[in-house]
């Protein structure tokens, strides 16, 4: 991260997130791509709380353990969002898990908008 910044380490993660999330919407046609996008997901996993603590710990320098524990706390409620698939599931919705999975991986633009407008090196 240090030798080529943190918007290149952002897009690195992206690139990662989304294309798990797009793996993981053909699980069907092969049950193995389920464990491609998981290590996909695993290794984008951590470079949102390397950044996310880089970023953040220096504006609070005195809170700056409460900061690295919200970090890890909201990183780990994320894992919630699959139980929400569960619930969609399971429901009179008539949603399938890989229209579900597209919907989460078309969200995961938000992290390529945050690494293009949000990064403080680019402005």
């Amino acid at each position: 991260m240090n030798k080529y910044g943190l918007f290149v380490t952002r897009v690195i993660c992206a690139t990662f997130t989304s294309a798990g999330l797009v793996v993981l919407c053909f699980y069907e046609s092969n049950p193995y791509l389920i464990w491609v996008s998981w290590q996909l997901l695993g290794l984008a996993c951590v470079t949102p709380i390397m950044t996310s603590i880089r970023e953040l710990c220096p504006l609070f320098p005195k809170m700056a353990n409460l900061t690295i524990g919200l970090v890890n706390g909201f990183l780990d409620a994320s894992g919630g969002i699959f139980l929400l698939f569960k619930l969609i599931y399971d429901s009179d919705l008539s949603i399938t898990i890989p229209t579900s999975l597209l919907i989460y991986a078309a969200c995961s633009s938000i992290i390529w908008i945050k690494s293009r407008d949000g990064n403080p090196s680019r402005h």
